[in-house]
């Protein structure tokens, strides 16, 4: 006495489904995706991080300054309330290279002479305040530059008075980077 065998029972030992299998395969081949495409962009940021690291750094080399100072001054200075007034100060030259130190024992009287005639040009009263000695720094600096480094014979320039400092306070570019006074005495 064979039991008969009815549909139902077939059902449940075949083989599963065709659609079930497809399904397994999508999230393998999804998993697989996601994980490959997490190896790449991790690989791809690694290595885009390792340039810039790989990059040598150019650090530019700081300016080593060189100084050029020049003998005491001592000036009458312009009266503007009646009283004689002098002035007593040593000027330091910031320059831009070492020759430029050479220049400066070559020009010394043309240097001497253009900044005694500028000190000699101001009052006590502009003097005294901050601001008026760095006002004579820049027009000490442009004069200086312009005595060692005269403008071009131009006639186009001479009617825009080259070698003056331009407007704004930015000075043409010279041999003389800054004027430092190392002493100030007015009395």
């Amino acid at each position: 006495m064979e039991k008969a065998t009815t549909p139902s029972d077939t059902d449940t030992t075949a083989p599963p489904s065709r659609k079930k299998r497809s399904g397994k395969w999508f999230l393998l081949a999804l998993a697989l995706a996601i994980v490959a495409g997490s190896g790449g962009a991790a690989w791809y940021l690694l290595k885009a991080g390792t340039a810039h690291e790989t990059k040598p750094e150019v650090k530019a080399e700081p300016v080593k300054p060189t100084y050029a100072a020049l003998e005491t001054f001592t000036v009458n200075l312009l009266s503007d309330d009646g009283q004689s007034h002098h002035l007593q100060t040593n000027i330091t030259l910031d320059i831009n290279n070492p020759a430029v130190e050479e220049e400066l024992k070559q020009h010394d009287p043309a240097v001497r002479n253009a900044i005694l005639m500028l000190l000699s040009s101001k009052t006590n009263t502009e003097l005294l305040t901050t601001e008026g000695k760095k006002k004579l720094a820049d027009e000490v600096l442009a004069t200086v530059n312009a005595t060692l480094s005269p403008p071009v014979a131009n006639p186009a320039a001479a009617n825009q008075g080259a070698g003056a400092a331009k407007p704004g306070g930015a000075n043409p570019p010279g041999p003389v980077r800054s004027v430092l006074f190392t002493a100030f005495i007015i009395d």
